[in-house]
């Protein structure tokens, strides 16, 4: 199970990274659960319910809405800044893809022993807290002003999942 589990892991990861620079604009997924993904017999993930995934210029029109405070800036899943001088929403997405991702999915995954004894304690932490990080930033620097998740934890939570995958055959 924590084989499936980090391989299925690193392919949401691949999707996501797809999703933003693989097309001419940023695909932004709205509406983040389990169910709208299916997992092929190869692991691999696939969005199957994209009726509220918006290309980039689509997503700046929906955010872009009168407001009276940020909670009348979020999508679903997308959240957007309420700008109090002008009561509108910015256009411009402050979450991505990644962090609902590992809010809604991974939390849930790592946040528990889910992985099992097949791997080391200290992994489990290390993996635990950069899903925490991926998914409550808390600071500026954890997003650019494009709404994508940064880098440094996109790769980190890359290295675990492979370190995780090493751990694992080594069992074997």
């Amino acid at each position: 199970q924590a084989e499936a589990v980090s391989r299925i892991a690193l392919s949401f990861l691949d999707m996501v990274k797809h999703f933003d620079q693989d097309f001419s604009h940023r695909l932004h997924l709205c509406d983040v659960k389990p169910e709208n993904f299916a997992i092929r017999a190869d692991l691999t993930v696939v969005a199957i319910d994209v009726d509220m995934a918006f290309f980039e210029p689509k997503m700046r029109e929906i955010l872009e809405q009168n407001c009276t405070g940020d909670e009348d800036c979020n999508f679903f899943d997308c959240f957007s800044k309420c700008d109090l001088r002008v009561n509108k929403c910015g256009a411009r997405r402050v979450n991505s893809n990644l962090q609902v991702i590992c809010d809604k999915i991974f939390r849930h995954w790592f946040s528990s022993a889910l992985t099992g004894a097949a791997i080391s304690s200290p992994l489990q932490l290390q993996l635990q807290e950069a899903v925490r990080e991926c998914a409550d930033p808390g600071d500026a620097d954890a997003t650019r002003d494009s709404g994508t998740a940064a880098p440094s934890v996109f790769w980190k939570l890359h290295r675990l999942l492979q370190a995780m995958q090493r751990e694992l055959q080594e069992v074997k």
